[in-house]
């Protein structure tokens, strides 16, 4: 895997997640997040709409961490979840998840790109995507795409890593996702994807850079929740009513 090609195509990234990744995903992102991704994905539940039929879309689905981890927040039998990923492998392990389980009835999983959405205009209450939308081949055009679907008013909620603002922290934050995460990733699955995470991370706009590019795709009403020191961020937007 060309860890620079990937960084110059982000629309072949979710390759990278097939195969090896997708089966020791969930248990490396708890062990290189300290379990702290799944306090960050419980902010991110609890920031959604409270409408009693939530129509919900996630993009980035993956294994469907964001998905269950709403339904564990919210436990609300008229919601309905349509969960969208390019990665068949990682989807393949979400539908397993959710065999047989009551949430499996609120759910619509399919294969699906992030910058070419089938629904029509105007379908969803609110869009959530968590470490995905760096990893999207146009960003401009998947802005575009997610307020295309959110009816008027509805929210974008994204979920990504970001930097700590404290020059000691980011230096051991840098420290540890450059060399610690893919030395620990290469025992596992393969270091490669890990570097691509890193990198990507790093390249991607943050903070109010990222705040711009969501106000220059027609959202208004934004706004940032940083989670642990500012490692985690979650970035709100809304659709004009």
């Amino acid at each position: 895997m060309d860890v620079k090609v990937i960084l110059d195509d982000k629309s072949q990234s979710w390759s990278i997640f097939d195969r090896k990744v997708s089966k020791s995903y969930d248990f490396l992102s708890d062990l290189i997040s300290l379990r702290l991704y799944r306090r960050w994905c419980k902010g991110l539940a609890q920031s959604l709409p409270q409408n009693d039929q939530l129509k919900l879309l996630d993009l980035a689905s993956g294994t469907g961490v964001i998905p269950l981890s709403i339904f564990s927040e919210r436990a609300k039998s008229g919601d309905q979840f349509t969960c969208v990923d390019l990665s068949e492998d990682m989807l393949n392990i979400f539908r397993a998840k959710v065999k047989g389980q009551p949430i499996e009835e609120q759910l619509d999983i399919r294969h699906g790109d992030a910058t070419a959405l089938e629904f029509e205009d105007g379908q969803f209450d609110a869009v959530t995507m968590a470490c995905g939308i760096r990893n999207v081949g146009d960003t401009s055009k998947g802005l575009a795409e997610i307020l295309r679907v959110l009816k008027p008013g509805g929210s974008v909620h994204f979920l990504e890593p970001s930097m700590p603002q404290s020059t000691v922290l980011k230096g051991v934050y840098l420290g540890y996702f450059r060399y610690v995460v893919p030395a620990v990733a290469s025992v596992f699955s393969t270091g490669d994807a890990y570097r691509y995470f890193n990198q990507s991370v790093e390249n991607f706009p943050h903070g109010d850079g990222f705040i711009k590019m969501i106000e220059e795709a027609g959202f208004t009403n934004c706004s940032i929740q940083k989670f642990t020191f500012g490692a985690g961020a979650l970035y709100i937007g809304h659709k004009p009513s």
